[in-house]
């Protein structure tokens, strides 16, 4: 598949073949991305010449990995806030926030 929005593999190369910064063990993978996202992708490493591709890429994935541990941190203390108020405390703000969405337009 070719043209715009067509997603092409991108061979991820680390600089390091087999040990990465802090004796990382690093794996090459293939991914697909659009021609959109992998244009982006590639200005963007041109502009940062001390960073590459696979730095690019790594970090977005380590940033994305970071993001759901955080949204499952907040799910847990969520759930573990079950049953902290009353029944009618719950119900009094359910009132409130029903009063303060009727004013939005």
């Amino acid at each position: 598949m070719t043209g715009p929005g067509a997603s092409q593999n991108l061979n991820f190369q680390p600089d390091t073949p087999t040990i990465g910064p802090g004796l990382t063990r690093l794996m090459k993978i293939s991914i697909e991305l659009k021609d959109e996202d992998r244009s982006k992708l590639l200005q963007m490493a041109t502009e940062q010449p001390d960073r590459g591709l696979a730095e690019l890429v790594s970090e977005a994935i380590d940033r994305y990995l970071r993001s759901q541990e955080r949204s499952e941190l907040r799910k847990e203390k969520t759930t573990a806030l079950r049953g902290c108020i009353s029944s009618e405390q719950a119900d009094g703000f359910r009132e409130t926030l029903a009063k303060i969405r009727s004013s939005w337009r």
